[in-house]
């Protein structure tokens, strides 16, 4: 599978250092990534060339990360390739959209919402994911 033609451009060397840089608040640090950091020149080039050719994904490993509380997570541990090839992907699907409010005074205003609203009695909270 090739990587379509992008409908912008693609800061190769942004998208390496993001990904290297990323964390999961699920998992331990990837210290591979920490590594390369230091290569991240190379890395960005290696990338380019990957995605000029045909290539497909490789399955990812599935590892189960504690939730607090009790349970676990099923997480994707996708290869440093994948990971890279689907930031390209992500951050060309979202160019020029405007990117979330991630701070914690617009989570509060989130959670606040349904509040605002006259003759409100309940609100519920469900999480989907756990559904299936």
């Amino acid at each position: 599978m090739r990587m379509p033609e992008l409908p912008v451009e693609v800061d190769y060397k942004d998208v390496a250092r993001a990904e290297l840089l990323a964390t999961n608040r699920f998992l331990p640090p990837r210290w591979s990534d920490l590594a390369l950091l230091s290569h991240v020149e190379d890395v960005a080039a290696w990338l380019e060339s990957v995605l000029r050719r045909d290539t497909d994904p490789v399955p990812g490993d599935i590892v189960m990360a504690r939730k607090s509380g009790s349970g676990a997570r099923p997480l994707n541990y996708m290869s440093l390739r994948d990971r890279l090839a689907y930031r390209v992907a992500v951050d060309a699907a979202l160019e020029g959209l405007p990117r979330a409010d991630r701070s914690d005074a617009a989570y509060d205003k989130f959670v606040r919402a349904p509040l605002s609203y006259p003759n409100i009695s309940y609100v519920l909270k469900t999480d989907i994911a756990s559904f299936y």
